[in-house]
Order: C-alpha cells, then sequence, then structure tokens
C-alpha cells in the first residue's frame, strides 16, 4: 500500500492512496513539482531556483535538471 503525506494550512492528513491516483483526484489547482510532491496552485506564493514557496513559507523541492520545465509550466497554470 501506498500513503500520501498531505499537509494543510489546517495540519497534516495521511492518506492511504498513491500519489499518481491522489493527483487524479484532487483536482485541477494541484500539479507535480516532483515525483513525490505536488502543489496546489491556490497556495504557492513564490518559485525560486529550485523550490516553490508556499503561502505558510514551505519550500517544496523542484528537481535541478527539471526546474525551467516545472517554473514555465507553474507560471502557465498560475497565470491562466
Amino acid at each position: 500500500d501506498k500513503c500520501c503525506a498531505i499537509h494543510t494550512i489546517n495540519g497534516d492528513i495521511e492518506l492511504r492512496i498513491k500519489f499518481s491516483d491522489f493527483l487524479e483526484q484532487a483536482g485541477e489547482n494541484f500539479t507535480a513539482v516532483h515525483r513525490s510532491y505536488a502543489v496546489n496552485l491556490n497556495h504557492v506564493k513564490e518559485i525560486k531556483p529550485y523550490d516553490v514557496i508556499m503561502t505558510d513559507g514551505s519550500a517544496v523541492p523542484i528537481p535541478m535538471r527539471k526546474y525551467a520545465q516545472i517554473r514555465d509550466m507553474l507560471l502557465e497554470k498560475y497565470f491562466e
């Protein structure tokens, strides 16, 4: 069984679900930025080299080799 740890503004939640299944069910506001991390676009504050900074100040890593691709994708989704 796979488990997803979800960090919310109201606390943390653990779900027994595969990451890919979570992304399918979470809706279009969630996007993967790493093979193990997804972000809610409603809570992205800033994009820095190799990190997405969330509104609570936490940093979600972006792989170095995929930074430009992820940055462009996030900017496109953020400004739709």
